[in-house]
This record gives C-alpha cells, sequence and structure tokens, in this order.
C-alpha cells in the first residue's frame, strides 16, 4: 500500500466549550451516522495516516480496530490506527456492492441481492439469503444493524435475523393491502422498538411506521414533500422542503422550520438540545423541542450533491465534495476548514465520513481512491509509534513519535514533549550506530593509573608517620 504525504493546511479538529461534551442522542442504527464518536485531545489535529487504494472507495465503516471499505466489489480491511491493509476478503464473492461490518463479520451485498457473511480472518463467504434487488435509496443505503437483527433499505424492505438470517418479515407482506404496489423506498430510520420508511409514491412521499420486531403496521403520514429521516426518542425529524417534526407515537406534526432556500441538501443530525441540517447556502441549528433557529452560519453545499453532517462531542462536521469544516455546536463559529477542490463533476462522490476512538476516517479528493484518517490525540499518534516500533519501522516510528511530541508541546503538555523527542533522538542515534563501523572503545587515561597509586602512596606514608611519631613519644616517658 502506497503511503502519500498530503501537506494540509493548520486546522483545529476539537473546539473545546465550557461544560461538558454533548452527548449526541440518535440512534446509533440511523443512516445518519452520527453519535459514534467523544474527542479528546488538543485543538490541533494531523494526518494520522492517508493510503491509495487501487479503486475509487465506497462509505467507509469502522469496527472494532478496522476501517472496511467496499472497493472495487471487494471489501478492503484497514487497521485502524496504521493504515496497514489487513486483508482482501472476496473469497469467491465477485462484485460487491456495499460491505458492512456486522459483529465479527463482515456482511457483502451484491447485485442481485445475494448476501454473503465474510469472514475478515479467513475470507470464506457462505451464502445466506436472497433479499430484493430493488434499491432506490441514493444516498443512505447501509442496512440498520440492530441488537438482534438488521433490516435492508431494499423494496420492498426486509428484515432478517442475526441469528440465522432467516426472513423475520418484509414490508409487504406485513402491510398486505396496505402496501403501495407502486412505491420505492427513498429511506429507513429506526429506534429500538420502531422502524421508520420514507416511501416514494406516484405523486407523493409518504412517511410509514411499523413495529420493528414485527413490521405490523402503526401510523403513515403523507402531505408534505420529504427526502431524509432521524429518529430520536419520541420525536421523528423529517426533512424535505422544510424541517418537521412529528410525534413517534401518532405521527402528529409537533413543528416546522422553513429553510431560506428551497429544500433539504443534507442528512439530519440530532444533538441533546438541536437539530442539525442544511440547506445549499447554510448550516441551522434548530432547537429540537420548539423549531426555533437558535444560529444559522453559511455552508457553501454543492447543489448536485449531500451534505454529510456528523456530530461529535461539541462540534459538528459537514463534508461534500469540495469541503470538510467544523463547526461550534454552541453558537455555530467555524472552527477549521479542509477544501479539497474548486471545481467539480456533474456527478461526483464522496464516501460519508465515519468517526470512532478518536479517528475521523474521511474520502480525500473528489473522484480520488484516497482515504484519509484525522486525529488531535497525542497518545494516538504515541500508540501508532509504538505500533510501528513493534513491526520494526523504525522511520514510520520516529515520524509519529516526531508528531505526537508537537502535538504535546502545543497543549502544554512540555514533559511528554521532550520525552516524546527524546525517543525520537535514542531512536536516530540507534540508527546512526548500527550503520557506522564500530571502534574498540578507548583506554582509560593514564592519570587515573596514576591518581590510585598515589592515593595508596599516600596512605603508606602517614601511616609510617603514625607509627614513627607513636614510638618516639613513647620513648620520652
Amino acid at each position: 500500500m502506497k503511503r502519500i504525504l498530503v501537506l494540509l493546511v493548520s486546522m483545529t479538529m476539537v473546539y473545546s466549550l465550557s461544560g461538558d461534551p454533548l452527548q449526541w442522542d440518535q440512534y446509533l442504527g440511523n443512516p445518519g451516522r452520527t453519535a459514534y464518536i467523544d474527542y479528546e485531545g488538543p485543538d490541533s489535529p494531523e494526518i494520522l495516516w492517508e493510503v491509495e487504494l487501487s479503486c475509487l472507495a465506497g462509505n467507509p465503516f469502522i469496527s472494532k480496530d478496522r476501517v472496511v471499505v467496499e472497493c472495487g466489489g471487494k471489501a478492503v480491511l484497514i487497521d485502524l490506527l496504521t493504515d496497514t491493509l489487513l486483508s482482501e476478503a472476496t473469497a469467491n464473492v465477485e462484485s460487491l456492492t456495499g460491505a458492512y461490518p456486522v459483529g465479527d463479520t463482515i456482511l457483502g451485498t451484491t447485485r442481485g441481492g445475494w448476501l454473503y457473511r465474510i469472514n475478515p480472518v479467513t475470507g470464506d463467504a457462505p451464502f445466506d439469503v436472497k433479499i430484493p434487488d430493488r434499491f432506490h435509496c441514493f444516498v443512505h443505503c447501509p442496512p440498520i444493524v440492530l441488537s438482534d437483527r438488521m433490516i435492508f433499505p431494499s423494496t420492498p424492505v426486509v428484515c432478517l435475523s442475526r441469528d440465522d438470517y432467516s426472513t423475520l418479515w418484509d414490508l409487504q407482506s406485513s402491510l398486505g393491502p396496505l402496501y403501495p404496489e407502486d412505491g420505492e423506498v427513498q429511506m429507513i430510520a429506526a429506534s429500538s422498538k420502531r422502524l421508520y420508511i420514507v416511501i416514494r409514491e406516484v405523486e407523493e412521499k409518504k412517511i410509514w411506521t411499523v413495529d420493528s420486531d414485527t413490521g405490523e403496521f402503526l401510523w403513515a403520514k403523507d402531505g408534505f414533500e420529504i427526502s431524509v429521516i432521524a429518529t430520536d426518542g419520541s420525536v421523528l425529524f423529517a426533512g424535505g422542503e422544510g424541517l418537521y417534526a412529528l410525534d413517534t407515537e401518532t405521527g402528529e406534526l409537533l413543528w416546522l422550520f422553513e429553510f431560506e432556500s428551497d429544500y433539504l441538501s443534507s442528512n439530519i443530525v440530532v444533538g441533546p438540545h438541536a437539530v442539525y441540517a442544511t440547506d445549499e447556502e447554510k448550516l441551522y441549528s434548530v432547537d429540537k423541542t420548539t423549531g426555533v433557529l437558535n444560529w444559522k452560519v453559511q455552508w457553501e453545499g454543492n447543489p448536485f450533491w449531500i451534505t454529510y453532517i456528523v456530530g461529535m462531542k461539541n462540534i459538528v462536521i459537514c463534508s461534500d465534495v469540495r469541503n470538510l469544516s467544523c463547526f461550534s455546536a454552541e453558537d455555530g463559529t467555524e472552527i477549521w476548514n479542509i477544501h479539497f477542490a474548486d471545481f467539480i463533476d456533474l456527478n461526483p462522490k464522496k464516501p460519508c465520513p465515519a468517526a470512532a476512538k478518536g479517528i475521523l476516517i474521511v474520502g480525500g479528493k473528489e473522484g480520488s481512491n484516497r482515504i484519509l484518517a484525522l486525529a488531535s490525540d497525542p497518545d494516538l499518534f504515541v500508540k501508532q509509534g509504538d505500533a510501528f516500533l513493534s513491526e520494526g519501522m523504525k522511520d514510520q516510528a520516529i515520524d509519529s513519535y516526531k508528531k505526537a511530541a508537537q502535538l504535546y508541546e502545543k497543549e502544554g503538555n512540555l514533559n511528554k514533549s521532550q520525552e516524546m523527542q527524546q525517543k525520537v533522538y535514542e531512536l536516530e542515534n540507534q540508527q546512526e550506530s548500527t550503520s557506522e563501523p564500530s571502534t574498540p572503545p578507548e583506554s582509560p587515561p593514564v592519570t587515573f593509573n596514576f591518581s590510585i597509586v598515589g592515593i595508596v602512596v599516600l596512605a603508606v606514608t602517614l601511616f609510617g608517620i603514625f607509627i614513627v611519631y607513636y614510638f618516639v613519644k613513647r620513648k620520652e616517658f
């Protein structure tokens, strides 16, 4: 795997606010993919690693200590800390359309609706089941993985058991005559007990709500144009021409917030007190109880592609094909920005960011096959250096320790910074000593031997003087 050195502008990863870090409550199974991380560290992120894959990468997922990404029809696994390519778990599976971590396995989907359980260690991939191969969710298509079941945003929606991958229910069967035959599933969101589905019918879109255990119909809501949804406790948030809050028990409209431009252009992220979304021009923070605007800030989104929003600690990150920007969740202050491109194609592609364990995984420039890992915690660079050193990769370890020393110094921890600098010094000297021919040690200075002899002579002389003095005194008496 080729490592690429990239110079990024200085930026700030974490903006420390007073008080405790925010707790992002949005359910983890939601395709909006937030609530993954609680950042710790100084305010100067660096590239932890960057890799160049042999193909265009799909959306990355983080599972335990590895990054899982579909690339060229393969399930590629990358070590989260060091960028080491762990495996390309292809087995006999060809042309994967998605690769998703589910427990200790990788779930691979293919055209035609075939599902395979891929063993990330051996690459074995037994076939499990076939699901409908009609997918119309253009952006948010990952399955929702619950503790005991998985739900796929196919048309119609299907729910599988995680024990044996048997079909527990499908939406067409569970709704019976209510099921819209000409409907196309656009997006799904879930809590532990309810599943919400956006279905596009001939002339309208409707939200269908069913029991996630059984698929039993609970309620449906229409009458507004929506494209994305997110759930949080007793409220379902839906976005399209406006931002809507619905009661999850009844579907009753609780409040409506209208954007300045025509349409929402991002996913919806739910924080502890606010809901975050973008239109084509601005990022909005809306009070999730009242629907009142907290703040808005300029965001130059791409009208041809969605903006991904990820909530982390006290910050909100927006990502599209042109920019990766970080804003304060408290007041919308822009903290840092990485600019990727000025020009974009008509059909640009950008992976959705993923984050865990203090590491943010993002795509590189639009249309590229690069994956970036950004981090701000110097301890991560120390761990990375230790990992490289254990593999005998001294040059890489030195680079990691140098970066850790810089980050420790920036956060004011001079002792740790000096400790890392000393480690770098020892490693660099160790390398120099092993590359140069050894020379015999110098003989001890002659003056050292003379000094020992002098001490002995002085001791004998003093002892002799004492004896003489003793006998002289005795004779006098």
